[in-house]
């Protein structure tokens, strides 16, 4: 074999190891990549780039958007359109949170309807309502049962004696209770408020119908009118009150909007002191100075369920100091101490520090006198023409009760309603807390 020859077959023989080699690579390559792929199966969910964990959630860093898992952004870009909303759930102006990210809160002729934006009364079109600032479907697809179901008229506190001209009658306010469902929860707005009267008798010709009795009365007989010198029980030395009643003259007797003791304002008379020895009675009850308000905290407690301030007897006038002390008992530092019936519990103006978050019967009187428009204590709604203000009762574990005063139409419209204890809003400064007192 010539010298030639063997040079050749020995070319031709790396030629081909070199072929093998690397079609050998390429096959090791490509199985690598099919590897890789096979390995992140679920193991990968929540990553970047990737699919979200079931609940919807990812790993840290990251938001599931449209069932992906993207970087939120980095810090000085949170809030702005596209990126994660801030820590507190809000946005940059213009933009609202939406499952983590800030979206657009829609063109202004947009407003009101679903998805987009409420409008600056808080309002959304007909079917949807305005939660968070979003307006959304308020049917009962997403709840147990269809919240529409629930809508009806429901008592408030127990039925009482009450005079209508000179009938003696048993009386009934109730409140109209419009549901719909949010967050899996069915929630009520009260829309309108009645009185109804049932069993009613006319008084006899001696007697006349005064606070829920036919009675024979100095005071309702001779029909005299308030400040008439009368005697209370036939010993002590009183004046009628113009409704038939004969009271306890006390030196330090106030009007309805006078300033208080406290420096606050005198929003209910009960009439007269407790006739026995309690060291707790009291006739007035006192809203706290304007300054006094806080903004942006929450009732406390989410999901503790605080049962005694939910049952009706809890919801009178006079229940409010108690409802907050159970509330305190039940939550303690919860919220690091700074939930409404504590803020109230420990606060002190001047000498007085016997302040508590009112009962939803003491916050109706506001309301009232709020509609008739002789409440200028109060601080002028927001942009969104609404102020939420905390009652010491709850609707359940995650609800509480609130007193809504809002501008409706240019004039004041109040009414009790419900919102979440944490109190979720993108707009905080509308959740408010106003202490009272009574003496």
């Amino acid at each position: 074999m010539s010298y030639e020859t063997q040079h050749l077959r020995f070319r031709n023989f790396h030629l081909m190891l070199g072929r093998n080699v690397l079609g050998t690579a390429a096959v090791l390559f490509i199985v690598g990549i099919l590897a890789s792929n096979a390995s992140c199966g679920t193991g990968a969910e929540g990553t970047e780039g990737n699919a979200c964990h079931e609940d919807g959630s990812c790993d840290e860093g990251l938001v599931c958007d449209e069932g992906i898992c993207v970087d939120q952004g980095e810090e000085d870009e949170k809030g702005t359109e596209g990126n994660a909303c801030h820590e507190d759930g809000s946005c940059d102006e213009g933009l609202v949170c939406d499952e983590g990210i800030c979206v657009d809160q829609g063109e202004e002729d947009e407003k009101g309807t679903e998805g987009n934006a409420c409008h600056e009364d808080g309002s959304c079109d007909e079917g949807l309502v305005c939660v968070d600032d979003l307006c959304q479907q308020v049917s009962g697809e997403d709840c147990e049962q269809d919240c529409s179901e629930l809508d009806g008229w429901y008592d408030v506190g127990d039925a009482y004696d009450c005079c209508d001209d000179n009938t003696l009658c048993i009386c009934q306010n109730q409140e109209y209770q419009s549901y719909g469902c949010v967050a899996l929860e069915c929630v009520y707005e009260v829309t309108d408020e009645r009185t109804t009267l049932s069993e009613c008798e006319t008084c006899d010709e001696e007697s006349s119908c005064a606070i829920g009795e036919c009675i024979e009365d100095q005071c309702v007989t001779s029909n005299l009118d308030a400040g008439t010198p009368c005697e209370v029980d036939g010993e002590q030395e009183g004046e009628c009150d113009g409704e038939g009643q004969c009271i306890e003259v006390e030196s330090n007797g106030y009007q309805l909007g006078d300033v208080g003791p406290a420096g606050g304002t005198i929003f209910y008379d009960k009439g007269h002191y407790s006739k026995d020895d309690d060291p707790d009675a009291w006739r007035y009850l006192e809203l706290a100075p304007l300054q006094t308000e806080w903004e942006t905290k929450p009732w406390g407690g989410q999901g503790t369920d605080i049962l005694a301030v939910e049952d009706e007897a809890s919801f009178e006038i006079g229940m409010g100091k108690h409802n907050t002390s159970t509330i305190v008992s039940a939550l303690g530092d919860a919220d690091g101490g700074e939930y409404a019936a504590n803020l109230c519990w420990t606060l002190a103006v001047e000498e007085f520090s016997d302040w508590f978050l009112p009962s939803r019967e003491e916050m109706r009187l506001l309301v009232n006198r709020y509609n008739r428009g002789d409440l200028p204590s109060f601080a002028p709604p927001p942009q969104r023409n609404s102020n939420w203000y905390w009652i010491s009762n709850q609707n359940s574990a995650s609800m509480a009760q609130i007193g809504t005063f809002r501008i409706l139409h240019g004039s004041p419209h109040g009414s009790i309603s419900g919102y979440f204890k944490d109190g979720r809003h993108d707009t905080p400064e509308i959740l408010r807390i106003r202490c009272v007192r009574r003496f």
